[in-house]
């Protein structure tokens, strides 16, 4: 059995290189993991098929996701799944609400902290 614990991020997600199997107890939540990942993942379907991209969505049967080499979506049925990688780079890796409005509010400040220029019209 694989221990998902062990292999989750500081941000509570798996990290890249992570291999979730369909015969992990604890697959269900790997899904939502999955899901949550905002990378691509590498997904080995039971005939051997390989797909990589990036799952958006799933539910108690499937899991949809944007192929990397298409254009279009697909949806995989969770039954027909042997593997599940986090394949990809998390894009958003290290970066947190809390950094974001961190940033935002420094900006704003030195925004509001230069002066303005006057200017007469003679």
């Amino acid at each position: 059995m694989t221990d998902m614990n062990s292999h989750l991020g500081n941000s509570g997600f798996c990290v890249q290189g992570f291999v979730l199997k369909a015969t992990d107890q604890n697959f269900a939540e790997g899904i939502r993991a999955v899901v949550d990942y905002r990378g691509d993942v590498s997904i080995v379907l039971k005939d051997g098929t390989n797909l990589r991209g990036y799952v958006y969505s799933s539910d108690a049967r499937s899991m949809d996701m944007f192929p990397r080499d298409s254009s279009r979506k697909e949806s995989v049925l969770l039954s027909e799944v042997v593997s599940i990688e986090f394949s990809g780079e998390d894009t958003a890796k290290g970066k947190s609400w809390e950094d974001w409005m961190n940033k935002k509010t420094t900006e704003r400040a030195s925004i509001r902290a230069q002066p303005v220029s006057e200017t007469t019209a003679s």
